[in-house]
């Protein structure tokens, strides 16, 4: 499962973006955008709230098999033609604990950045095509506004003299 490491500037990105996205679908979906819009948001929420109980639920059982991995890769065959007496003791009980740790914590942290990520597509397309729905929905009403004239006050009752 390789992906991109999860900075803290990435999370707080991604965090503001998908704010700002969830601000501005409240205010400017209306109608069936709106109710699609709810659907979405408690799709995921229910996916993060699912991925956040098995993570705390199986974090044991997720950690001994990540040690597991980290043994065998440590444990396999190296190709660098090495003594033994030279290489590296890879069997460090606690350090490889560790890392298990650190890597089942790595991969819940970026599967809840995976799920932001998937939502902020989401919402963002939604906006997007409701922003064209609008604008097609404007255009007839900005194309009359060109063709008459709409003159203001004194202009608009003037008489044209004939002269």
């Amino acid at each position: 499962m390789t992906s991109e490491p999860v900075s803290l500037s990435n999370q707080i990105r991604q965090a503001y973006k998908l704010a700002s996205l969830r601000h501005e679908a409240a205010k400017t979906l209306r109608g069936n955008d709106q109710v699609a819009y709810s659907n979405v948001v408690v799709t995921f929420a229910e996916q993060r709230k699912l991925e956040i109980q098995s993570f705390h639920n199986e974090y044991r059982t997720r950690v001994e098999v990540e040690r597991k991995r980290l043994i065998d890769q440590a444990g396999e065959k190296n190709r660098n033609f090495q003594h033994r007496w030279f290489g590296s003791d890879k069997f460090d009980k606690a350090a490889i604990t560790r890392q298990a740790q650190r890597n089942v914590r790595h991969h819940h942290e970026s599967a809840l950045a995976r799920l932001d990520k998937q939502e902020t597509d989401v919402v963002d397309g939604m906006l997007e095509r409701a922003g064209q729905r609008e604008a097609l929905r404007e255009k007839p009403k900005h194309d009359f506004e060109k063709a008459v004239d709409r003159r203001q006050g004194k202009d608009r009752r003037m008489n044209i003299s004939r002269d």
